[in-house]
């Protein structure tokens, strides 16, 4: 009986955030009046990133479900974007908790005259706004409708909980926001690698892992034989809720060896300033090669992630001893208990011949910080840009352009993930100064063509970028593209006028995308930007009363090439 006792103690005590011993269950209520249903986990893996929040579905698939206040607060920032959360709020609650709200596709009727009325003093459509204590807001509000705004991909809600001071992202199913799950996490696929103190070398085989039973998964081999020193494993897993097909991120794993922890992690919070280490906690080559994610059981030396559940210093890699039986079992949760877990055996043997590397001809040290210099260029990376020490390709070329002879540039591969940007300085460039506006760094790959813009210094051309590939030199000196949706003379009974613009080069940075203004008989109107879709459009409203009107819609790149457009229409 004091044995029974005992143990429900502990696992009280280890389970007590999930059962709101540290977080509120009834401070926050759900943001939506319907069933949660999600199409997005707290901190699941997306691209460079993890993801902040959870996205909640419409229920229909359409905008404009209500968006209700968690609880009550103060409204402390609007923002309105293009891209990224789109049209967004953030509450600040008396618990020391902001939630977030994004990709609204309408603000509450007295937000939305505050921010139009901004818009127009401002004459620009983007907005981040810090309206103090304008607006008090009480749980159950409404604030807003669902929508499809910035960078979203279908109607939902992305809806987070920060912690107000350090604006740390917290799991939302921690104070009850959770909806119903019976479905344990699924293990897919596992990949060996051979590894050393420094970091991973190479990638030794991969497994098919099937169910036996339901929660438990086997291996087709009873014994891995693995010609290796020292071990990693990373695996293919995914997590499932009742009433959605979407495929979400797991929010414990452990990884025993010999009935031991000795690697795992818990999803609780992800900071913002430790969210792009993603790319060391995944198998970061096979996502840039087949688009599988991969969760690594192990860490790499310039990892900072602070979700690890093991002892500090403990990488998760796995000593083998040649000819010893090393039992491993891996272990996944979801966060309302359902446990999946996959067993095997590992054990190392004699290793063919070491292969000799040759995997590039620069040595990059973890530790120092590496300049490279070239004979067009100088490289530097800081210390601690890349997982562990890399050897890398770096070869140049020359192209000729508009009568130029331009460098060209091949850095690494895309498939080694960076934690810090590094510079690139093309030195001696003989560019007539009428044509360094133009002049562009172009990241080339097989779907599109990134421009990075960089600064002169003298003759040289210093620009900062944040991936490894393939670059070249070049001038962008075409102008925009306005393409008219549905403009004619007559607009009766149009309530929105609706222009595609585009650009021939794709922006790096978000702050270097297209720009725009229109007015109407001489005045400033409000178009609003659909960045995803190239898309901008104006609500017609008091600004264009009924009559004869002459509308001028001017775009800009960011390397000062422009387009103008005027026509003129009647609205009777």
């Amino acid at each position: 009986m004091i044995k029974q006792f005992l143990f429900g103690v502990l696992l009280l005590i280890s389970l007590g955030p999930i059962f709101g011993q540290d977080y509120d269950q009834d401070y926050f209520r759900s943001p939506v009046n319907h069933d949660m249903r999600l199409s997005g986990s707290f901190a699941e893996l997306r691209t460079n990133h993890f993801h902040m929040g959870i996205d909640i579905k419409s229920t229909n698939g359409r905008s404009g479900d209500k968006i209700l206040a968690a609880a009550e607060g103060v409204i402390s920032r609007i923002n309105v974007d293009a891209s990224g959360y789109g049209n967004a709020l953030y509450i600040d609650h008396p618990n020391g908790y902001t939630t977030v709200y994004a990709h609204l596709s309408e603000f509450a009727d007295t937000i939305a005259n505050y921010i139009k009325s901004e818009q127009y003093r401002t004459k620009t459509f983007q907005q981040q706004l810090y309206p103090d204590s304008l607006f008090r807001v009480s749980k159950g509000d409404v604030i807003g409708k669902m929508g499809n705004t910035g960078k979203s991909f279908g109607p939902h809600l992305h809806f987070e909980i920060r912690e107000t001071q350090s604006e740390t992202p917290v799991n939302p199913f921690l104070f009850g926001l959770k909806p119903n799950d019976t479905r344990p996490p699924v293990f897919q696929a596992i990949k060996f690698y051979d590894s050393d103190s420094l970091g991973v070398r190479d990638a030794l085989l991969e497994k098919k892992i099937t169910r036996s039973s339901k929660n438990k998964y086997v291996l087709t081999d009873t014994l891995i034989k693995i010609q290796s020193d020292q071990l990693a494993i990373a695996v293919q897993v995914y997590d499932q809720m009742d009433g959605a097909y979407n495929k979400n991120g797991v929010y414990i794993m452990k990884m025993l060896i010999d009935n031991k922890v000795h690697h795992g992690y818990k999803l609780d919070k992800v900071s913002y300033e430790e969210t792009h280490f993603i790319n060391s906690f995944i198998d970061y080559r096979e996502k840039q090669k087949s688009k599988r994610q991969f969760s690594n059981c192990f860490t790499h030396p310039v990892d900072q992630l602070s979700i690890y559940q093991h002892k500090s210093g403990r990488s998760g890699r796995i000593n083998l001893v040649k000819g010893k039986p090393t039992k491993v079992k891996i272990v996944l949760q979801d966060f309302h208990g359902n446990e999946s877990e996959l067993s095997f055996t590992v054990m190392g043997v004699d290793k063919d011949q070491e292969k000799i590397e040759t995997s590039g001809d620069y040595q990059l040290h973890l530790k120092d910080r590496n300049i490279i210099d070239l004979k067009n260029g100088t490289l530097i990376f800081e210390k601690e840009t890349m997982v562990d020490n890399k050897h890398i390709r770096i070869s140049e070329g020359v192209e000729v352009v508009d009568n130029y002879n331009l460098p060209t540039f091949v850095i690494g591969e895309k498939g080694i993930p960076l934690f810090k940007p590094y510079k690139l300085i093309i030195r001696d460039l003989a560019i007539a100064d009428s044509l360094k506006p133009h002049f562009v760094l172009i990241e080339c790959d097989k779907s599109n063509h990134t421009a990075h813009r960089g600064i002169w210094q003298d003759s040289s051309y210093v620009v900062q970028l944040d991936g490894l590939g393939t670059f070249q030199c070049g001038f962008d000196i075409i102008s925009p593209t306005i393409i008219p949706i549905n403009l004619k003379p007559k607009m009766n009974g149009v309530s929105t006028i609706k222009f595609k613009i585009s650009d021939n080069m794709d922006p790096s940075s978000k702050k270097d995308r297209l720009r725009y203004k229109a007015s109407i008989d001489g005045k400033w109107v409000l178009f609003e930007y659909d960045l995803k879709n190239d898309l901008i459009f104006y609500k017609i409203d008091e600004n264009c009363p009924p009559g004869e009107h002459n509308l001028i819609l001017t775009v800009y790149d960011n390397r000062g090439n422009t387009t103008s457009f005027s026509y003129q229409f009647s609205n009777f």
